[in-house]
């Protein structure tokens, strides 16, 4: 935030994110009211991880307060209000009156969130932002938009969870997926994560981390020969195998040396020998998520494979689909 109380320049690939959960929580707010408004909902509705939220916004209260602003935004458009144009008579009066009543009788949510919840901090609703939001010619804009959906007997609605569907599905990421294998089951994971990306209209290709020395019994320090470059990426995918109950010594030394990586898309995955996820794969996943955060990011989604559980297949082509929506 800056000093008015508005958000810092963003980047357009953070702006159209930010917009997919403040549209999220706009229509849980007037469908089913914002007591029920939740991190996990909003994300969900977004089509995206919970975790994913805390890289665009610090909590539920600044999401709720950047909401309210683009709600009040669509009250005045509903009206069809014009800044600057004078009140000539009462008339005009008792016809913004009914509109501005109407409005809140159609939408009982909204006048509950507007006027009886409080949140923590409220933003000022500035002139600055009125001014910049809500000058004629967007105003007119949007009344003509939405007039011509209405002519063409649109089926989505302005601010519907289906257009913002539409539109991740047009946007496209360039994916890297890292990963250190040494027996070729991460890089078969890898694989298949690089598959389900494609096939979400996304660019990705896998890159491989090698030390010098990759003798799992080695007492040795881990020297890299190759460390991938994670920065030229929007998403990154990490991957790697559990040793002795933890993570990999080599992608511990990969994770640690990188250059923060803020502002990415980052997900991760881990393959493990034995059946179940307490067996190392949770305490690996677990150190991976830390040193990603000590680099800047908040892991959006993380999948343990367990090479010797009989729904492994299953398992990989979950976490596959899973990963592939991480830069949606």
């Amino acid at each position: 935030m800056d000093d008015t109380g508005f958000p810092k320049k963003i980047s357009l690939k953070s702006a159209r994110i930010r917009s997919y959960f403040i549209e999220a929580a706009k229509e849980i707010i007037m469908r089913d009211g914002v007591e029920n408004v939740s991190v996990r909902k909003v994300a969900n509705l977004a089509g995206y991880s919970y975790a994913t939220i805390y890289n665009y916004f610090s909590d539920l209260n600044q999401l709720l307060q950047e909401t309210k602003l683009c709600m009040i935004r669509d009250v005045i458009v509903y009206m069809g209000s014009v800044q600057g144009e004078k009140v000539s008579n009462l008339d005009e009066v008792k016809r913004i009156n009914r509109m501005y009543a109407l409005y809140y009788l159609e939408h009982p949510h909204v006048f509950r969130f507007f006027y009886s919840y409080r949140l923590t901090n409220e933003l000022k609703v500035t002139k600055h932002y009125f001014d910049y939001n809500l000058c004629p010619a967007r105003l007119a804009s949007a009344v003509l938009l939405r007039q011509r959906a209405h002519t063409r007997g649109a089926v989505q609605r302005v601010g519907s969870i289906d257009r913002i569907s539409a539109e991740k599905e047009r946007f496209t990421m360039n994916v890297g997926i890292i990963i250190f294998s040494r027996t070729g089951n991460t890089l078969s994971v890898a694989e298949k994560v690089r598959d389900a990306c494609l096939a979400q209209g996304h660019t990705a290709v896998i890159e491989r981390i090698s030390a010098e020395n990759e003798d799992p019994n080695s007492k040795l320090p881990v020297r890299l020969k190759n460390a991938p470059d994670p920065v030229r990426f929007d998403a990154v995918i990490f991957g790697a195998p559990v040793q002795g109950f933890s993570l990999s010594p080599i992608v511990k030394a990969y994770l640690t040396q990188i250059p923060q990586i803020t502002g990415k898309e980052v997900g991760c995955f881990v393959t493990q020998h034995f059946p179940k996820p307490w067996m190392g794969g949770k305490q690996a996943a677990k150190q991976m998520c830390s040193l990603c955060q000590s680099k800047g990011v908040v892991v959006a989604e993380i999948g343990i494979i367990n090479w010797m559980n009989k729904s492994r297949k299953g398992q990989i082509d979950d976490v596959a689909s899973m990963l592939s929506r991480i830069g949606g």
